[in-house]
């Protein structure tokens, strides 16, 4: 039996199998799990053969727990109809070819890959990016070529430091995660949030606006950046670009200026002779998840109403907004998003907006979470230049809400 411990000097690795799944599709399978191995010892090839003996119609390639492979071969680029790539915990991977675009690559995982110090750039076409525990330092700007980019999950790499992110570009994109990256000390998140990038407000043109596709049911993006203590939160919080965020936190940021620990909020609404189509505000809550410890997600519900009223008597209930949050473990969680509430029914012929003031209700759907406080900052504050961190002199007054009174 040949002594597997010793594979350092060994300059051979297992053939790879090549069969056919239940849809048809070429898979080939390297694996150093004793019992896979054991089966393929007779017949073991060097790895630099790989590119070569796999055939070109392979659409699925696995590797796992591979030691010694610190680079795969150039030749790979061969491999035109690959959709999916899994290199998982081949600890000693450190160089991926590049200059090469694998054009039918969707969805690559490197999960595991502890000492990959580079970003992978070998496809412009994949939608899901699993990085998790690896050792890359930076995600550079040019990934906004990614353009079908929909998942990128990075939670646990610890070398990570920054983070460039150009979400305008990014318009499939639905989940980020950077949790557990504890070197990580900024992110730049450019360009407006993919949702709600609206056309009117930006033009100027009502029609435009609502031809944009505003709808509270599609999903946002949504970040994590859970236990990253060296973030500059603060730098993040006032960036435009994201539209669900997560950090770790047990106190409101100073940053929402209208904070409270009751169930409504309500403001004042000025009048302007150009009444916009949308009401825009963020929201942050802080919740506290302290339950029996899982091995999965646990998913927390928030709900967003606004109701807008006129002292006439007269209202308008804005559809709910209802976002889902994932969390991994037991802790204090700063629950944020922005939300953009349309001032009158889809249908509704476009008039002047009258009503005085709007109450803005918020709540949590799961047990399991405890909303310790909640708070919100107007959409004007987040981009006005001159409304820094907590200068509260041109925010609107803001009371807290009884269902039919509103004092100023």
């Amino acid at each position: 039996m040949q002594n597997f411990n010793n594979l350092t000097k060994v300059e051979t690795l297992p053939t790879p199998i090549n069969h056919e799944t239940s849809k048809g599709l070429h898979v080939a399978e390297f694996c150093m799990d004793k019992l896979k191995f054991e089966k393929l010892v007779e017949g073991i090839q060097p790895l630099m053969c790989m590119g070569t003996t796999l055939p070109a119609s392979l659409k699925v390639l696995f590797l796992s727990d591979i030691p010694n492979m610190v680079a795969l071969p150039f030749s790979i680029q061969n491999l035109y109809n690959l959709t999916d790539m899994k290199i998982i915990r081949c600890t000693d991977l450190e160089i991926l070819p590049t200059g090469i675009n694998l054009v039918s690559l969707e969805r690559l995982n490197l999960n595991g890959c502890s000492r990959l110090k580079t970003f992978p750039d070998i496809s412009r076409n994949i939608s899901s990016l699993y990085l998790q525990e690896t050792a890359i330092e930076e995600v550079p700007p040019w990934t906004e070529n990614f353009s079908k980019l929909k998942y990128l999950l990075m939670r646990g790499c610890s070398k990570l430091e920054y983070v460039y992110l150009n979400v305008s570009k990014l318009k499939d994109l639905e989940l980020v995660n950077f949790s557990q990256c504890g070197a990580l000390s900024g992110a730049d998140l450019s360009g407006y949030p993919s949702g709600i990038a609206l056309e009117g407000e930006i033009t100027g043109t009502e029609s435009q606006a609502s031809s944009s596709g505003l709808d509270n049911n599609v999903p946002k993006v949504e970040f994590s950046f859970i236990n990253c203590f060296k973030l500059d939160e603060e730098a993040v919080l006032q960036q435009l670009s994201y539209e669900k965020l997560i950090l770790s936190g047990e106190e409101m940021p100073l940053y929402f200026t209208h904070q409270t620990t009751g169930t409504s909020m309500a403001f004042p609404l000025v009048q302007t002779s150009h009444s916009p189509p949308f009401f825009r505000f963020r929201v942050c809550a802080v919740a506290v998840f302290d339950c029996k410890p899982t091995s999965g997600t646990i998913g927390v519900v928030t709900k967003v109403n606004c109701q807008f009223k006129s002292r006439l008597g007269s209202y308008y209930d804005a559809p709910y907004q209802h976002d889902c949050f994932l969390v991994y473990q037991n802790g204090s969680y700063l629950l944020l998003l922005d939300c953009v509430v349309p001032l009158r029914n889809e249908n509704a012929t476009p008039t002047k907006v009258d009503y005085d003031y709007v109450n803005i209700q918020f709540g949590m759907s799961s047990n399991e979470f405890k909303l310790k406080e909640w708070g919100i900052r107007l959409w004007e504050d987040c981009s006005s230049v001159e409304n820094r961190l907590g200068n509260t002199n041109t925010i609107p007054q803001i009371c807290e809400a009884d269902e039919d009174n509103v004092t100023t």
